[in-house]
């Protein structure tokens, strides 16, 4: 399942939950359900998706350590 198609299920199934309660209520589920919409059409048209496909252990490999954060990323002056 390509991610546009998961946004559109994510988008129905909030479209459906909006429909169980009170339109004031149900209002910014709706409106989320087209924003997901929106984003679904736009990684539709431009052929972009969010998530890449996972590395292997050799091209972890070859990426460099990762930094890390606080004090122990600090370099000594």
């Amino acid at each position: 399942m390509t991610n546009a198609a998961s946004l559109r299920e994510k988008a129905a199934d909030l479209r459906i939950l909006a429909r169980d309660y009170a339109p004031d209520v149900g209002l910014p589920l709706a409106m989320k359900a087209t924003a997901l919409e929106r984003l679904a059409a736009d990684l539709e048209r431009n052929g972009l998706e969010r998530r890449q496909p996972p590395l292997t252990l050799k091209e972890r490999a070859a990426l460099p350590p990762g930094r890390v954060f606080g004090r122990r990323g600090l370099t000594p002056a």
